[in-house]
């Protein structure tokens, strides 16, 4: 009779905890990285809607050659019914100056930044290319727009500002 002899060799349960442990550990650093990737995308997700939302109003004031009477201080359904050509008192030329089709999702309650907020807005109304942002006082421009950032807080560093490059 011919006997087998048992020459397997099985992983320790050490060695099966360091594998897991690495595992975990692998996770976790792939994790951090797609936060930081997800971060910095939802920066410049911000930063581009607050230029386009200024070149929206530097093409108002262009084509009408003043801002509207309308206070806007703020891209609520106001602002947002101007510059998408349904304010026909405001635009009577009814030229929409931005695409707003985003809005439906938040529809009544303005446009939204990627962290819940509304962008904020100052237009040069008297004409001396100059506005006051809370930020920064008086400013050279005749457009600011701005984000709140993530911390949702005016004047802090994470402020995305029109202004600031």
């Amino acid at each position: 009779m011919h006997r087998r002899s048992n020459n397997r060799r099985a992983f320790s349960l050490i060695e099966l905890l360091v594998v897991i442990a690495i595992i975990f550990l692998l996770i976790g650093i792939l994790l951090g990285a797609m936060n930081a990737a997800r971060k910095a995308a939802r920066r410049a997700e911000t930063r581009d809607m607050v230029l386009q939302i200024k070149t929206a109003w530097q093409g108002y004031l262009d084509e009408y050659r003043r801002f509207p009477e309308t206070d806007i201080e703020q891209m609520d359904d106001t602002a947002i019914q101007i510059l998408n050509a349904e304010n026909v008192e405001e635009n009577p030329k009814k030229i929409p100056f931005m695409d707003f089709r985003k809005v439906a999702e938040t529809e009544g309650s303005g446009f939204l930044d990627p962290y819940g907020m509304l962008y904020q807005v100052r237009l040069d109304t008297d004409m001396n290319n100059k506005v006051t942002t809370p930020q920064d006082g008086e400013i050279g421009a005749a457009v600011a727009v701005w984000s709140l950032g993530r911390d949702q807080t005016e004047k802090t560093k994470d402020d995305l500002k029109s202004w600031e490059r």
